[in-house]
Order: C-alpha cells, then sequence, then structure tokens
C-alpha cells in the first residue's frame, strides 16, 4: 500500500484546527445548554422549515407545468435542496443555476427553460419581499424603527425600482420571442 502524504497532510491539519476551534470550550457549560433545550421547538421548526421545503416544490411543480407536464415531487424537491445546499457554498446565489441544471438532468429537459422558471421565482420572491416592506413602511412606527426608516425606506424603494426594470425586461423579453 503506497503511503499518501497528502491524506495524512490533511489529517494533520484538520485535527489542528479542531483543536484551535476547540480550545477554550466550556463542557460543563455546553451540556447544561443542551440540557436546557426545548426539543418540542426543534422538532416544530425541523417541520416547519421542511414544510417551506414542500410549498416550494408546489410552487416550482406550477411554474415548470408549461416545460413537463408530469415532473415527480421527489425529483423537484431534489432539484431544489441540491440547490440551496450549493447556495450555502457558492457565492452569488449560483446554486439556483445547480438547481437549474439538476432538474434539467434529472427530468431531461433543457436547463435554460428551468432556469426561467427559476428567475421568475426569484422575481416574485422579490416582490413579495417589497410588499412586505411597504406593509412596514405603512404601518405603526416607533421611536427605533424611525431611527431606521430612511434607510429602510431607501433600500426598499431602490428594490422596488430594479424589481420593475426586471419584470420589465422579461415582458419585453417575452415579446420578442
Amino acid at each position: 500500500m503506497k503511503f499518501d502524504w497528502k491524506f495524512y497532510l490533511g489529517l494533520v491539519i484538520g485535527f489542528l484546527f479542531l483543536y484551535l476551534s476547540l480550545k477554550g470550550f466550556r463542557y460543563a457549560e455546553f451540556i447544561e445548554q443542551i440540557k436546557s433545550i426545548n426539543w418540542y421547538l426543534i422538532v416544530l421548526s425541523v417541520i416547519i422549515y421542511y414544510l417551506t421545503y414542500v410549498s416550494r416544490v408546489l410552487r416550482w411543480r406550477y411554474l415548470t407545468a408549461s416545460i413537463k407536464e408530469d415532473m415527480s415531487f421527489r425529483n423537484l424537491f431534489s432539484a431544489i435542496s441540491i440547490g440551496f445546499g450549493a447556495n450555502n457554498m457558492l457565492p452569488f446565489r449560483l446554486g439556483e443555476l445547480a438547481r437549474a441544471y439538476a432538474l434539467g438532468k434529472i427530468e431531461n429537459v433543457s436547463a435554460g427553460s428551468v432556469l426561467a422558471t427559476v428567475v421568475i421565482e426569484r422575481v416574485f420572491d422579490g416582490m413579495a419581499v417589497i410588499g412586505l416592506v411597504v406593509i412596514i413602511l405603512l404601518g405603526p412606527t416607533s421611536e427605533h424603527f424611525s431611527k431606521h426608516e430612511q434607510a429602510l425606506s431607501t433600500a426598499g424603494y431602490s428594490s422596488l425600482v430594479f424589481l420593475i426594470f426586471i419584470v420589465g425586461f422579461l415582458v419585453l423579453l417575452e415579446k420578442k420571442t
């Protein structure tokens, strides 16, 4: 068996950084915190987390129906999971490209067409966020909120202009094709 120095070097470096990250770690305090966790809330949050994925799959199934009618829930769920996993590792939300590519490969459809549905989905998500910002801006204010109201207002209106531009671009693109 050949000696693989890269493997052992990686192992040494890994253990070194594990040691450095756990140096000064208070294990007794950690155990006490674990014992005080409300496990019902943890289970409830995991259920809610997966229900958001289910709602995303159902929404995406509706958006992708024009590409292929019978895309399976499992394949859509897998592609969304791949995309969100990639978003955790890649910059600039490149996981959305991975999601479109994965569904294209799994369902044997055009990844470009799938990417178009992802863009539409993100535009709708952006409009929902803008709607929430508008609701916040029109709602009652507090002393704390008024300190940040100008920044929030500027960000909200800038995002609204950007989304109007994107929607206009998509409408023009649709009319061209």
